[in-house]
């Protein structure tokens, strides 16, 4: 009896370990799988951008996995690299590339760099192991090649405008939160502030407003 217990404890363990190997999976060659050739490149460089590699990422508002997808992946797991690549992939057909701030503020040419050498290597670019043993990551706000590429934007608006003093709603709540000040919805002058100090160690223009540049510093 106890060695009938081991082979069945053996093979559920077995089956886990199979389980998570594919879970795991490979950014590049799932990116290679589900994007047509011709974008695979900006694929690759927008994951970066938006969870730094990090399958378990999860987003201030809720967005998830490698590609901070919002509703997440329904009928599959979002931490799944193949399952949260397929859907992106279904996503950016349907709708080109307008779901991700880090493409519309151009944030994502900082890493297309990085990308390439991604798919050029094939290789899984952060490691596999549990949620619980790392902090979750979204965006990588403060690296230092966001840092430098967002500077050289030309200044001007952002894909959703401006958003400056007098601003309320959710977008602002989310640039708030990425500026650790109050969070409220309403763009006064403690978000100013709290915007012109984040401007200033991004080397981005000391405005207090989020426009083009801005944008792409914050993720937003």
């Amino acid at each position: 009896m106890t060695a009938i217990v081991f082979v069945v404890l053996a093979s559920v363990a077995a089956i886990t370990a199979q389980g998570a190997s594919a879970s795991t999976g490979s950014e590049a060659s799932a990116i290679k799988t589900y994007f047509a050739p011709g974008v695979q490149l900006t694929a690759a460089a927008v994951m970066l951008a938006e969870s730094g590699g990090d399958r378990f990422a999860v987003g201030p508002n809720g967005e998830k996995g490698l590609f901070q997808l919002m509703d997440g992946t329904p009928g599959c797991d979002w931490t799944d690299v193949w399952c949260n690549t397929r859907t992106a992939a279904a996503m950016q057909r349907a709708q080109g590339w307008s779901p991700w701030a880090t493409f519309t503020s151009g944030r994502f040419q900082s890493f297309l760099g990085e990308a390439a050498t991604l798919l050029n290597a094939g290789a899984v670019s952060a490691p596999a192991d549990p949620p619980a043993s790392r902090p979750a990551r979204h965006h990588r706000h403060s690296g230092g090649a966001g840092r430098s590429g967002c500077a050289a934007l030309a200044p001007g608006r952002a894909s959703f405008g401006v958003l400056t003093q007098g601003s309320t709603g959710g977008l602002v709540r989310r640039v708030q939160q990425r500026v650790a000040t109050t969070v409220d919805g309403v763009y006064g002058t403690r978000t100013v502030a709290a915007v012109t100090r984040r401007q200033a160690r991004s080397g981005v223009v000391q405005d207090g407003v989020v426009g083009r540049q801005t944008a792409c510093v914050l993720g937003v």
